[in-house]
């Protein structure tokens, strides 16, 4: 299979050619006047970005053309066969899930000069155990490193100016935000980095094993899906300084049934508790918004509410159980 791009083409946004295993050729002319493709990747001359690698090409290494400055989001989503990809000096920026579904890789090293690394960078890299960081890196998005169960060691030099790893946990220390937790590198029982505020989306999305999660009173946002999936908790401790809970930020935690929630409460956003077994959760008077199916399960919890609150506001227009308590 293949795509013939015309002369006319003025703009690809993303990867349009994401999830096309069978496609082997994008046809482009020679005298097209941004684009061009050679070895598998399609480039844009115009910005110096490669907006894909075909998933279909057969070939365990690839190395990219200098001069390219950014790799596109979702750019070699799934090249499940590539082990190996060589970036050159010019590249600053990786866009969000460039390098997601890589199986293959095992070992990752960013060359000197990379500034940005996008929101799930390098998800579902299953293969990958370990990643080597610039000295340069100072904006990473939401965890590079999802669903990258055997990734045990992120190599920093001591002296980095934006980021730590510490206990298998990576930290973006001028926006005081957890970014990462690395499963393979994680007991049953954790404590969250002290100076964390926000616990980013996604940082411990799948962390089967985790069944105690201790937060510092530093905290004050836990992030949306930040730990979704978490199968193993059985019990949230919310210190009084969290204000915000994210978009469906312990959904599907199928083993947590008990849940305390801290006094400085604010926000419990969309799908907070969806998928839980929560038998009743007290909701402090703090709370003033709280997201559709937030407590979405086969059977709802009953909700301890203050007389007037918005909480009791709030069961009553979804029809969800509460009883009133002083």
């Amino acid at each position: 299979m293949r795509v013939v791009l015309p002369d006319t083409l003025k703009e690809i946004k993303g990867n349009p050619f994401s999830n096309c295993p069978a496609m082997k050729e994008i046809v482009v002319s020679g005298n097209h006047p941004r684009f061009a493709f050679a070895g598998g990747a399609l480039t844009d001359r115009q910005n110096h970005r490669l907006i894909c690698f075909l998933s279909g090409t057969d070939t365990a290494q690839y190395t990219v053309p200098s001069g390219i400055e950014s790799i596109g989001a979702d750019a070699f989503r799934g090249c499940a066969a590539l082990t190996d990809i060589t970036l050159p000096d010019s590249v600053s920026v990786l866009e969000d899930g460039c390098f997601a579904g890589c199986t293959g890789f095992t070992a990752v090293a960013l060359p000197e000069g990379v500034k940005t690394m996008g929101s799930l960078c390098y998800a579902g890299c299953i293969g990958l155990q370990s990643v080597d960081l610039p000295y340069s890196l100072i904006e990473v998005g939401d965890n590079p490193f999802m669903d990258c169960p055997a990734l045990k060691d992120i190599y920093l030099t001591d002296d980095h100016p934006v980021l730590l790893f510490k206990s298998g946990m990576l930290m973006h220390t001028w926006e005081q935000r957890l970014v990462s937790c690395l499963p393979a590198r994680m007991s049953t029982a954790v404590t969250i980095i002290d100076g964390v505020m926000t616990v980013g989306n996604y940082a411990f999305y799948g962390c089967k094993q985790l069944n105690q999660i201790t937060i510092p009173q530093t905290v004050t946002d836990i992030g949306d899906y930040s730990f979704a999936y978490c199968t193993g908790l059985k019990e949230i401790i919310l210190p009084d300084s969290v204000e915000t809970l994210g978009k469906y930020s312990f959904s599907d935690c199928t083993g947590l049934t008990a849940v305390t929630l801290g006094k400085g409460l604010k926000s419990i956003m969309e799908g907070c508790f969806y998928g839980c077994r929560l038998t009743e959760i007290a909701i402090p008077k703090s709370v003033k918004k709280i997201g559709d199916f937030a407590f979405e399960q086969a059977n709802p919890p009953t909700l301890l509410v203050k007389s007037g609150s918005y909480a009791q506001k709030y069961a009553k227009k979804q029809n969800l159980p509460y009883e009133k308590v002083k």
